[in-house]
């Protein structure tokens, strides 16, 4: 296994974890447990929109390097797993459409 895969498997797993808990602390201080405004400049969700997007695509993106990082992968593909992996933090964030 390519150690770069590895790294990126992990970065997107720490991404996850780390937006979750980054919502659990903001529910935490504000004291909405269940539910939270649907406004796009509310903080809550913000986090609650990245943290579901980065628990949708994280996964599929993880078992994609699985499976190249597997069989031994030439440069282009190592640099195209770091783009990725180091641009979903900030891509995480969306603003709703319309």
């Amino acid at each position: 296994m390519n150690h770069a895969a590895v790294l990126c498997m992990g970065l997107l797993g720490l991404l996850v974890f780390g937006l979750g808990l980054a919502v659990s602390l903001v529910r935490g201080s504000t004291g909405a447990n269940f539910a939270y405004t649907v406004d796009p400049t509310d903080r809550l969700y913000k986090l609650v929109r990245a943290h579901g997007n980065a628990a949708e695509y994280a996964p599929m993106l993880a078992l994609l390097t699985w499976y190249l990082g597997s069989h031994q992968p030439g440069r282009f593909v190592v640099w195209t797993w770091c783009g990725p992996s180091w641009r979903q933090p900030r891509s995480a964030t969306c603003t709703p459409s319309g």
